[in-house]
C-alpha cells in the first residue's frame, strides 16, 4: 500500500498533473466474464464519473463494450474518484485515459513487444514524475522505486534539482501479460546514494533491501486512508466535543466521505471485529507479539475483516468510513499501540520490516553481485 505520496500519474504533462494526483492509489482489475465496467465501479463503490466522460468517447466506447476476459485493467483511485485507467489492447497498444480537474485526456501508448532487462538514469529538474517521463520509464516502476524507498527518503520534500535516480528493471515480454519488476534502485544526492534491491529468496517471499540485506521498507503504512483531513490529532488530553470535558484522544481522527475505503496498514491478524463502546464498529488487528491496530468508527466490516483469527495483508480493505459509535462525523479513528501503548500514529518511528536471515545472506549477496555486473551506472 501506498501512503500519501503515493504515484502520480506520468503523462506527457506529469509535471502540472504529479501535484494534482498525490493520495491515489493503484488497484489493477482482471475482467472475469460477465463483467463491465459499471459493475467493476459499482461493486468498489467508485464514482462512475470516468465512464461517463469515456461513453462520450467514440474511440473508448466501442473499448468498453468489448473488454474480453482475462484483460488487466489498471486504475488510479482517490476516495471513491477513479483518477486515471489502462486498459490493454494487445500486445504492444493501451489507452491511457485520466482525469485531469474534470477534462478528460486520453492516449494510445504504442510498446515494443519484446524486452528484457532496461536501465534508465532520471536526472530530476523539477519532479520525479517528470524526469520519469522524460526517461520513458513505465509509473509502475516509479510507484515501486517509491514504495521501496518511501520509509528512508521524503519523495516529497528532499529530492531536489540535479539529484540522480538510477534503475534497472525487468520490463514484461507483452504488455498485457506480466508487470514491471524493479530489480535495483540508488537515489544519488549530494553524492550520497540510498539503494533497493529487490530480491527473492529460496521460499519465495520477495521485499526491497539494501546492501546490508536490511529491510528499506517500512512494516506499516502510516495512514489507513489514501485522502484524508486531520479532525482530531494525537493528545493525552483534549475537549471532548461530545462529553464536553478533558478526556484523553489516543489516536487520530481521519476525516473522510462516508464509505471511504479503510486500508489495513500492516499485515496481521483481525483480534476482534464488531461493535466496541465509542468506537461504534471496531477491527482490531494484531501485528506480531509487540503492535496493535485500531480502526474505529466504521460504517461497515468488509467481509475479510469479521471472522477472529483472519489473517489481513498490508493495504487490504478491512471497511469503510462511518459515523457510528460516539462521533461527530464521519471519519476513521485510528489508533497505533506498541506492547499496548497507545502512540501518535503520525509521529512514531515505524519499524522496518525485517533483516534477511543468515541462511538467506549469501544467496542475496551472489544476487547482488549479478546485479553489479549487469549495472552500467
Amino acid at each position: 500500500m501506498f501512503s500519501l505520496l503515493a504515484v502520480a500519474w506520468a503523462s506527457r504533462h506529469s509535471d502540472t498533473l504529479s501535484a494534482w494526483l498525490v493520495g491515489g492509489r493503484w488497484h489493477h482489475v482482471t475482467i472475469q466474464a460477465g463483467d463491465d465496467l459499471t459493475h467493476i465501479f459499482k461493486s468498489r463503490q467508485w464514482s462512475p464519473t470516468l465512464i461517463r466522460q469515456m461513453m462520450r468517447r467514440a474511440e473508448l466506447k466501442k473499448v468498453i463494450h468489448h473488454l474480453k476476459p482475462g484483460q488487466r485493467l489498471s486504475m488510479l483511485v482517490r476516495g471513491r474518484q477513479v483518477l486515471s485507467m489502462r486498459i490493454p489492447i494487445d500486445a504492444t497498444s493501451t489507452w491511457v485515459v485520466f482525469n485531469e480537474q474534470g477534462h478528460l485526456n486520453v492516449r494510445l501508448d504504442h510498446h515494443p513487444q519484446h524486452q528484457a532487462i532496461q536501465q534508465a538514469t532520471l536526472t530530476i529538474q523539477h519532479t520525479l514524475y517528470g524526469a520519469a517521463d522524460r526517461a520513458h520509464v513505465h509509473t509502475s516502476v516509479i510507484a515501486q522505486l517509491i514504495e521501496a524507498l518511501q520509509g528512508r527518503i521524503d519523495f516529497n520534500h528532499a529530492i531536489h534539482r540535479g539529484d540522480q535516480i538510477h534503475l534497472m528493471y525487468q520490463a514484461p515480454e507483452q504488455m498485457n501479460q506480466g508487470d514491471y519488476q524493479l530489480l535495483d534502485a540508488k537515489v544519488c544526492r549530494k553524492q550520497q546514494c540510498q539503494r533497493a534491491i529487490h530480491f527473492t529468496d529460496n521460499q519465495g517471499i520477495s521485499g526491497f533491501y539494501d546492501d546490508a540485506g536490511i529491510s528499506t521498507q517500512l512494516a506499516f503504512d502510516r495512514t489507513p486512508l489514501d485522502h484524508y483531513r486531520i479532525s482530531s490529532s494525537f493528545k493525552k488530553s483534549r475537549w471532548h466535543p461530545v462529553f464536553h470535558r478533558w478526556r484523553s484522544h489516543l489516536g487520530v481522527d481521519l476525516a473522510a466521505p462516508s464509505g471511504t475505503p479503510i486500508h489495513a496498514t500492516g499485515a496481521g491478524q483481525v483480534v476482534y471485529s464488531g461493535v466496541k463502546g465509542g468506537y461504534g464498529k471496531v477491527v482490531i488487528l494484531k501485528h506480531g507479539a509487540r503492535y496493535r491496530t485500531i480502526y474505529g468508527h466504521l460504517s461497515k466490516i468488509a467481509n475479510i475483516s469479521k471472522r477472529i483469527g483472519a489473517p489481513v495483508q498490508r493495504g487490504q480493505v478491512i471497511g469503510y468510513v462511518g459515523q457510528t459509535g460516539i462521533a461527530t462525523g464521519p471519519h476513521c479513528h485510528y489508533e497505533f499501540r506498541i506492547n499496548g501503548e497507545a502512540v501518535n500514529p503520525m509521529t512514531v518511528q515505524l519499524p522496518q520490516s525485517h533483516r534477511l536471515s543468515l541462511k538467506h545472506r549469501s544467496q542475496f549477496q551472489a544476487w547482488v553481485q549479478h546485479l553489479n555486473e549487469l549495472s552500467v551506472h
